[in-house]
């Protein structure tokens, strides 16, 4: 559970005070996307980071399993806000 709620941004931990660079998110969704569906970082593959004004979008998908698409967000500092399906 603890896994879980961190990866979701639910947890002081998750969030912190520094905001992650806009050229790091990339890696960031990796990390708990990866974390997030128990599969390999390199089993997952990124778009850059699309701004949408109050906050940025990062999608990408699971390598064996194209279908399945996630979404990471980060608010308009860049805190990360979480992974969604």
């Amino acid at each position: 559970m603890t896994r879980y709620r961190r990866e979701q941004g639910l947890s002081t931990a998750s969030y912190g005070a520094i905001a992650t660079p806009l050229n790091g998110m990339q890696l960031y969704f990796l990390g708990a996307t990866a974390g997030h569906f128990q599969t390999s970082v390199t089993g997952v593959e990124t778009d850059s980071p699309l701004n949408l004004g109050n906050l940025y979008v990062v999608t990408g998908r699971v390598k064996n399993q194209p279908a399945r698409a996630f979404r990471c967000q980060f608010d308009a500092q860049g805190h990360f806000t979480g992974v969604f399906q």
